[in-house]
């Protein structure tokens, strides 16, 4: 297509007139092109991610979740079950840990009257009353 692209305004114009068949077989394999290299970035995605899933690559498997996402269903026929199955479990997985380390941080904090700066705020609230 980049030979097509490279032609004047004029040529293309003809040739999309002389050659239509050829044209469209043209468009139809550039598309084709670019859905498989599409699928082939996810591809390499899924395989580039950590072996076990873990918070510290958690950013790798949403991107790979993310990637996945974005295809859409022409490109997505490229990809072989088990890269879809790869990048949706490990991103469940990562998306667990993820949501457990949040609801401990929760869990962790100091209870709300019992935290020095609370305190401090009410006395000073009282003072102002």
């Amino acid at each position: 297509m980049s030979l097509f692209n490279a032609m004047s305004d004029a040529d293309q114009t003809e040739f999309k007139r002389e050659h239509t068949a050829q044209y469209n077989k043209l468009v139809a394999c550039d598309k084709i092109i670019k859905d498989m290299t599409a699928a082939d970035a996810v591809t390499t995605a899924a395989n580039d991610l950590p072996s076990k899933p873990n918070l510290r690559d958690k950013a790798t498997f949403y991107a790979a979740k993310a990637a996945l996402d974005a295809l859409t269903a022409d490109q997505k026929q490229y990809l072989t079950a088990e890269t879809i199955s790869v990048i949706d479990q490990a991103y469940e997985q990562v998306l667990g840990m993820d949501q457990n380390h949040v609801q401990w941080l929760i869990d962790e904090l100091p209870p709300r009257q019992s935290h020095p700066c609370r305190q401090e705020a009410d006395q000073r609230r009282k003072g102002c009353v």
